[in-house]
């Protein structure tokens, strides 16, 4: 067994530990494996949107007169996990330009690198948009597959119902 802090969670997580299994059915060794999620975790990214700060205020993770003026003037903060940590990139006003802004975001970094892209989309009960923005993203970026999800139960505490992610995971040379 080798433990690896993956300085990510949900769905990225999920799509790097189904690269190391599709790896491991090859017969790849354990270094072999363990090297290329080295690899992966950091350029793997998750980038996210909640419908309202309550709960991240309840949470802790803003102050209550943040999330009051927050919500006064309908901000949707873009999201991201980076290196652990969840990280505002950017306050939007309206949810409309938040997950626009969000498509362009994930495109932007897409660009960035040369190569095709895994994509995941989670949401917690907002099954339509998170459709329009996978098939968004994935029109826009080289998408050699599309994996759609819910959000489980302990991040939905955290964030609430109304959130839509995007998660892009490169398709990287496994040797």
């Amino acid at each position: 067994i080798t433990v690896i802090d993956s300085r990510t969670t949900s769905l990225a997580l999920g799509m790097v530990a189904e690269a190391a299994a599709r790896m491991a059915l090859t017969g790849a060794s354990r270094e072999r494996i363990v090297s290329y999620v080295e690899k992966l975790f950091p350029l793997t990214h998750i980038f996210f949107v909640v419908d309202t700060l309550e709960y991240l205020q309840r949470g802790g993770r803003i102050g209550g007169a943040q999330a009051l003026v927050g919500t006064l003037l309908n901000i949707k903060p873009l999201l991201a996990v980076q290196n652990g940590r969840v990280e505002a990139l950017e306050r939007v006003r309206t949810r409309r330009k938040a997950l626009d802004r969000m498509v362009a975001v994930a495109v932007q970094y897409a660009g960035k690198m040369e190569c095709a892209y895994r994509v995941g989309v989670l949401h917690s009960r907002s099954e339509s948009e998170a459709d329009a923005v996978a098939q968004r993203v994935c029109e826009q970026i080289d998408c050699v597959g599309l994996r759609k999800g819910l959000i489980g139960p302990v991040l939905g505490t955290h964030v609430g119902p109304g959130l839509v992610g995007v998660v892009l995971m490169p398709v990287l040379p496994e040797s």
